[in-house]
């Protein structure tokens, strides 16, 4: 199933955006810990423009003692902003054999994103709040079952608002492309 999401950085502080978010009435649900391992026959990661690289990339996602082979389907709009993905997804049993393999067939592992993320929930809006190391801090928003009918723009927009409505210290940029933020600071 497609989903749309945005992302977007926040420049508060942890404690801060807790304090702000939970004096709007939300409240913490979850609290989870992700290490993803992505993976390409790209070798050159780093000079390849997003959209490229991610077509020829899926990722070992480990998260809550589970390990899965994931590949994003990402669709991007004319501007190169990601305005929804179908995530196809099995689960792996070792990952450590798998990553060995992938290596061998000659695919590059060309970067992990590891993130700390803190659900939220106030009525139909969740989100979460996600620190990744070596980058920042960032929100993370996708869409709700009351947004079902609505074209994929009209989603953006609302998911949009929402956020701007929580009184953070946001970004300019609502479609951050976290991985690719990443290998760029690394190169």
């Amino acid at each position: 199933m497609r989903e749309t999401e945005i992302t977007v950085q926040i420049y508060n502080e942890l404690a801060e955006i807790d304090e702000i978010l939970r004096a709007q009435g939300f409240e913490m649900i979850g609290q989870y810990q992700m290490r993803d391992h992505y993976f390409t026959r790209i070798t050159d990661a780093a000079n390849t423009d997003y959209v490229t690289l991610m077509k020829y990339s899926f990722l070992l996602r480990e998260t809550e003692g589970k390990v899965k082979l994931c590949y994003k389907n990402k669709e991007t709009d004319e501007y190169g902003n990601v305005i929804s993905e179908e995530k196809t997804e099995c689960v792996v049993s070792d990952p450590e054999k798998a990553i060995a393999i992938f290596r061998a067939a000659g695919l590059k592992d060309y970067c992990v994103v590891e993130n700390e993320s803190y659900i939220y929930k106030k009525g139909e809006v969740s989100f979460a709040i996600q620190v990744i190391k070596d980058l920042g801090t960032f929100l993370e928003c996708e869409e709700n079952e009351g947004m079902r009918d609505l074209t994929v723009h009209e989603k953006l927009a609302r998911l949009t608002e929402t956020v701007r409505g929580l009184g953070l210290h946001l970004g300019e940029d609502y479609s951050c492309k976290k991985v690719y933020m990443l290998l760029k600071k690394k190169a």
